[in-house]
């Protein structure tokens, strides 16, 4: 199993992903959430994708998955409200945590599951901590080789129309 930890993400890199990815989707824009996760549903081969959202957010984001005409069978698998169901608290440590959990228990499901013998049982399983921090560090500065936005001397803002948000693609 590979591990891919991308801070952020365009639309058009979800074609490149691998199938049975897990996607957390919780950026500062609630157009580009809907962006990535209608691409990520449209490609129906997602393991895990777990979207940040009020009440309010995810009933408008429901609607407009319906009118684009995607499988009610496909929404039901994202976990909305992110996280795991145990964890109620909304602090953002809480939140934190209860996403990790998640994360950890989705990859998990995915790992070959094989009787331990008594020696392997005593031994941790998972993903090392030194490996998620190889590969953050590797992530971080492949991001900022490469900018998501070109810098200018304008003020950046966010995209406020269809015609600004596509002139992001």
């Amino acid at each position: 199993m590979s591990l891919n930890l991308l801070p952020t993400i365009r639309t058009s890199e979800i074609s490149h992903m691998a199938s049975n990815s897990l996607y957390v989707v919780m950026t500062h824009n609630h157009q580009l959430d809907f962006d990535i996760s209608l691409e990520i549903l449209k490609r129906e081969d997602f393991h895990y994708l777990g979207l940040i959202a009020s009440d309010t957010k995810w009933r408008r984001f429901q609607q407009r998955y319906k009118h684009r005409e995607i499988s009610p069978s496909l929404v039901k698998r994202m976990n909305c409200p992110i996280g795991l169901e145990q964890v109620v608290g909304k602090m953002p440590m809480e939140v934190a945590i209860s996403v990790a959990g998640k994360i950890i228990e989705s990859y998990q499901a995915l790992l070959p599951s094989e009787q331990p013998t008594n020696e392997q049982a005593s031994k941790n399983k998972g993903v090392a901590w030194k490996e998620i921090k190889q590969l953050l560090s590797l992530q971080t500065a492949q991001l900022q080789a490469e900018p998501m936005f070109e810098q200018t001397s304008e003020r950046i803002t966010e995209p406020k129309t269809k015609t600004e948000i596509g002139a992001l693609k």
